[in-house]
């Protein structure tokens, strides 16, 4: 090719990759339904769009199945390396009983659902509920990718390709 240029792009951020220790400080300040959106992005490395479509029937207790995703106002089929089911280790599954509950047991329907039964939406959440408990707590917010990205380095820390968060051990077991 001749003549051809590469556009001009924003030069590449800082990244940042959520640590075990950081989940586990976010989990003990954030307020629900938060914490459990915080602990399922964490512990599934789920992507933010996939995170508000999650359904309480694509989840045994065991599993959650990435079946679509959500951004802004459209519902759709989530990329393709990200459809399957993804392990639910302990922890996270105390967390989203327990949410579960709160919502009045339902067997179907969002798992994060707004006050219309849509999506909850992320940046709402974050920016009123989140950011200011974090705040409050001394703690940095990085952004929901975070997590993805910190997803794979704990779990070559932990030893376990499901996360087998020792970190966490004490808190599950209460």
């Amino acid at each position: 090719m001749r003549d051809a240029e590469v556009p001009a792009a924003r030069p590449a951020g800082e990244t940042h990759a959520r640590t075990l220790e950081e989940i586990s400080a976010y989990l003990q300040v954030a307020p629900e339904p938060a914490a459990t959106l915080i602990a399922t992005a964490a512990f599934t490395g789920v992507r933010r769009s996939e995170l508000r479509a999650l359904r309480w029937e694509n989840y045994n207790g065991q599993e959650i199945k990435v079946m679509q995703k959500a951004w802004e106002q459209h519902v759709g089929q989530p990329k393709r390396d990200s459809r399957g089911d993804l392990a639910v280790i302990p922890l996270l599954a105390k967390y989203l009983d327990r949410h579960r509950i709160t919502l009045g047991d339902p067997i179907s329907g969002y798992t994060f659902p707004n006050s219309k039964g849509t999506p909850m939406s992320l940046d709402r959440l974050t920016s009123y509920v989140i950011r200011p408990a974090l705040k409050e707590a001394g703690l940095e917010w990085h952004g929901w990718h975070a997590f993805r990205r910190g997803l794979a380095t704990n779990q070559y820390a932990t030893r376990c390709p499901i996360l087998r968060a020792v970190a966490f051990s004490k808190e599950a077991e209460n």
